[in-house]
């Protein structure tokens, strides 16, 4: 970035009061903007213009190793009847709660409330779920919306038709299919919603129009982080307690040089880790299979 040119940057303060008193603290800033391409400057290898040295960031964590933070019955809880760790149990163990409440189900909750206000406010119609007779989104449901995604993306992402083709089975993906209907999936896709960042009719209470408590997030945060700064901040957290990273284990592969072809990308890639996913999704997908023959009844479970 060429900082000569005027256009790059703008000064200015914040923290300054809407009529202009001086009740909170000015703090000056600078805004960057992205500087027109005549002024860029193109750096080729071996070539006289050198881009800038980046300096590795100091390790500061307490211990250099990875390890796993768990204990033996946490760790006999992950196996199935054959003593065999199973991918989907993991996966449940690293999930955060929410003031006791599962992930499953506190997101079940979000998309719940989340369903209403589409209803009311945009006029929008479930093809599947119908609250006014308590066929509503269920924790069960959410986890296998999860797991079909996962199907979905090691198949290449296919149309939610060709997933649930039923001319063309190359196309399709059984285990979805098995899983849920084809308009649950689309309600589940259309409800994804991580916080009830609207605000509820004047002179209505929350509780009686909505089926869940209102949870936003915390007011503090930066306007981009308002819809998924919470479900960010719980899986850190969670994943902080779960294992100890060391200092040379990274989750952000970015922070790698040659970073694309390094073995952590080759690693994600590698067959084996697909089959862990794959048997997360069978899995975790068949808990409380979707009454598939009927379109209007709600969940039953088998006996």
């Amino acid at each position: 970035m060429d900082e000569s040119n005027n256009n790059d940057k703008d000064e200015g303060t914040v923290g300054a009061t809407e009529d202009g008193g001086d009740d909170e603290e000015e703090e000056e800033h600078i805004i960057y903007k992205k500087t027109n391409p005549e002024h860029w400057t193109c750096i080729k290898p071996g070539g006289r213009a050198q881009g800038r040295d980046a300096e590795p960031i100091p390790f500061s964590g307490d211990t250099e190793e990875f390890d796993v933070n768990i204990t033996d019955e946490e760790l006999e809880k992950l196996k199935d009847e054959s003593g065999d760790i199973r991918f989907y149990k993991v996966m449940e163990w690293l999930l955060p709660d929410f003031d006791g409440e599962s992930f499953w189900e506190w997101l079940a909750a979000r998309m719940r409330n989340y369903m209403l206000y589409l209803m009311d406010e945009k006029e929008w119609k479930p093809r599947y779920y119908d609250p006014s007779v308590d066929n509503v989104i269920l924790a069960d449901h959410v986890t296998r919306f999860f797991g079909s995604q996962s199907s979905r993306m090691l198949r290449g992402f296919p149309s939610i038709n060709k997933t649930w083709s039923t001319r063309e089975s190359l196309d399709a993906i059984g285990v979805v299919k098995e899983s849920m209907p084809k308009d649950a999936f689309r309600d589940l896709y259309r409800c994804l919603h991580f916080t009830d960042d609207w605000e509820g009719e004047e002179g209505i209470n929350w509780e009686d129009k909505y089926l869940d408590a209102k949870y936003e997030s915390c007011p503090d945060s930066a306007k981009h982080r308002k819809k998924f700064g919470a479900v960010e901040d719980a899986f850190n957290a969670r994943w902080k307690e779960c294992v100890t990273f060391g200092k040379w284990l990274t989750f952000d592969e970015s922070r790698v040089a040659d970073w694309y072809h390094s073995p952590i990308i080759l690693l994600v890639r590698s067959q084996s880790q697909f089959e862990r996913v794959r048997h997360f999704i069978l899995s975790a997908s068949r808990k409380v299979p979707l009454n598939v023959k009927t379109s209007r009844s709600c969940l039953r479970r088998k006996v």
